[in-house]
């Protein structure tokens, strides 16, 4: 039996799957497991939280305050581990830098920036 890819069923059938596989990457409702645990650190060392509220409300009505965000989201997280690993060359280092490449900073400075807005209005 050949299938119709041109039908709606079929269609439908391949966006969920999609949809369901695109699902099962995430972690805990975020991207990636990197993503969720730099967001669980911040959220919960109640410093650094307010660091990086205060910081992105303080500039929440620049044209860019995404990239902004962004890029003082990867400042901090940089900071936290280079506090550890001084950037020696070693197995450690390498798996730490994979990491801090998957952390989805994207994300999270939306997150925080909604969390914001709903906050302002």
């Amino acid at each position: 039996m050949k299938i119709n890819k041109d039908n709606a069923i079929y269609n439908n059938f391949k966006q969920e799957i999609i949809k369901d596989i695109k699902e099962e990457n995430k972690y805990n409702g975020w991207s990636n497991y990197p993503t969720w645990v730099f967001k669980l650190w911040a959220d919960n060392d109640q410093y650094l939280y307010n660091d990086i509220y205060n910081y992105i409300k303080q500039n929440i009505n620049k044209r860019f305050i995404i990239s902004i965000s962004i890029e003082y989201l990867q400042d901090i997280a940089e900071d936290m581990t280079q506090e550890q690993y001084n950037n020696k060359g070693s197995f450690t280092n390498d798996l730490i830098g994979y990491a801090l490449n998957q952390i989805n900073y994207n994300e999270i400075a939306q997150a925080i920036i909604e969390d914001i807005k709903q906050e302002l209005n």
